[in-house]
């Protein structure tokens, strides 16, 4: 009985502080800026997947158009069901769980939460459901491969290394687009079978992966902006090899041999899915990242001194390329 009574009291006096908290937030608030919350699955400058997220929220945000918050490294669905639920009892208009495994936590909620609207994420072939309350996106990983490749053929330089964390479906698909993108650019480059280390943070075995591949004379390595990334950098610029994939960011031995990356930009995304939620027809869709839209792009790229045969107008070929895809001149894959 005492245990009840105590616990009815720590509710009460819980219920009263959140009260407290949620009223000094509204009227810090003008009621015409959305409140967005972003939950990522890793470290919001970890120049991949989760900056991208991270950077379209902080956008909006510094525009004026939304108040955000960004909440990092919640590593399982177990981890986000209680923050999702936290965040749509504060009365956040928009919770993102910016990764595949958070869907069912985000699908859970939004049915406690039919006020809150939600965003699912996922890539191309991820059979998700719409509701009323929650949008999906995915993006094409096979063009955001042809992209990666298109520049890795650009380099003529072959044969070409591939190596990454896991062999998720997503990354096969990937790595599928990335040989037709390298293949378009340069018909006889030879493109490896992806090297998979089964982690996307351990970088000694990403290192030791490239070195096997440079050991048996790969003359590129085409990888990943993730947490193995350090890894695959250390040992190209050991043997002066160029690489792909990373972000320039990445160490200091990247900023030597990377020659740059396709990236994804979620702000055309998010501003179409902020325009929805403010006229009210959120719900019920599916947004798509491609070339095309302009939302998987080319990132800076440099001709670093493995890749002299680089051209030095890429940018300008990225988007001719991309006015082309989505004029239906260039079909991927065709």
């Amino acid at each position: 009985m005492r245990s009840k009574l105590v616990t009815a009291m720590t509710a009460a006096i819980l219920a009263v502080a959140a009260a407290g908290c949620t009223s000094a937030t509204d009227s810090a608030t003008s009621p015409a800026v959305t409140r967005v919350a972003i939950i990522l699955g890793g470290l919001a400058n970890d120049g991949g997947f989760n900056q991208a997220g991270a950077s379209a929220v902080r956008a909006l945000q510094d525009e004026g158009q939304v108040t955000g918050q960004i909440r990092e490294s919640v590593a399982t669905a177990r981890d986000a069901e209680p923050i999702v639920r936290q965040l749509a009892a504060e009365g956040y208009n928009l919770v993102i769980g910016w990764s595949a495994t958070f869907a069912d936590s985000l699908y859970q909620v939004a049915g406690e939460f039919p006020k809150t609207k939600f965003m699912v994420t996922g890539d191309a072939t991820d059979k998700q459901k719409t509701t009323p309350n929650l949008e999906t996106w995915n993006y094409s990983a096979e063009e955001f491969g042809y992209l990666l490749g298109w520049i890795a053929g650009q380099t003529r330089l072959t044969p070409i290394g591939v190596v990454d964390g896991q062999a998720l479906p997503s990354q096969r698909r990937k790595w599928h687009g990335f040989e037709l993108g390298v293949h378009a650019v340069n018909p006889g480059a030879e493109v490896r079978a992806p090297v998979y280390t089964g982690s996307w943070e351990d970088a000694q075995a990403a290192n030791q992966a490239t070195v096997a591949q440079l050991g048996s004379g790969a003359h590129l390595i085409a990888t990943n902006s993730e947490g193995y990334s350090p890894g695959v950098a250390a040992a190209a610029a050991a043997r002066n090899v160029a690489t792909v994939g990373m972000s320039s960011a990445t160490s200091d031995a990247a900023k030597k041999v990377n020659v740059g990356r396709a990236r994804l930009d979620m702000l055309p995304i998010l501003r179409a899915v902020l325009d929805r939620l403010k006229s009210g027809k959120f719900g019920g869709q599916t947004s798509v990242s491609t070339i095309a839209n302009r939302s998987l792009v080319l990132d800076t790229i440099t001709k670093v001194e493995a890749t002299p045969a680089l051209p030095d107008d890429l940018q300008a070929r990225a988007a001719d390329l991309a006015q082309q895809i989505a004029d239906g001149k260039i079909k991927i894959g065709s």
